[in-house]
């Protein structure tokens, strides 16, 4: 099995794609109607504004290619809303790793007590914009949060997993 540990800011949504003129006109249909806290945002809503289309692509591509199966590492876990955004941009999760708050940098920390707990047999890669992740940093393929998940980082995981470089990727 071919395991990726995703984390959603800075790898499916950055820096670019929020001062982009498709985030700006997605944003404007929800302004109208966001709550005066700013508090209950739609999944709709986290799909179609805080997530790129491109870059969903990009790895939706990566995964559909190389059989990888995704556990979820980002803190959008912990959001009801912003797993079914997940949902309805297209992606499944075989898992969801520990939240462990009480740890600093715990990324790592809960990735190992993930893959502990299911004695997973095969490769993983853990894409991310940070690198908090003591031990398992060799496993890291790191995005920016300036960019996010570009070509750059679909070609490094692909050759992580099977050692070809693909076009469309």
């Amino acid at each position: 099995m071919k395991i990726l540990f995703l984390d959603i800011d800075g790898v499916l949504n950055s820096q670019n794609w929020y001062k982009s003129e498709v985030y700006e006109e997605a944003r404007s249909k929800f302004k109208k109607r966001e709550p005066a806290d700013g508090s209950e945002r739609t999944a709709f809503e986290l799909h179609t504004c805080h997530i790129d289309p491109d870059a969903l692509c990009l790895l939706k591509n990566c995964i559909r290619d190389l059989g990888l199966s995704l556990v979820l590492s980002s803190t959008w876990r912990t959001l009801p809303t912003a797993l079914d955004a997940l949902e309805q941009a297209g992606l499944s999760f075989i898992g969801m790793t520990p939240e462990m708050p009480e740890i600093s940098s715990a990324r790592g920390r809960e990735i190992q007590a993930w893959l502990d707990k299911n004695s997973i047999v095969g490769d993983f890669a853990i894409l991310d914009d940070n690198d908090d992740l003591e031990d398992l940093r060799p496993h890291l393929i790191q995005t920016y949060f300036c960019t996010g998940f570009t070509a750059r980082e679909a070609r490094e995981l692909r050759e992580r997993f099977d050692g070809s470089i693909q076009s469309g990727a």
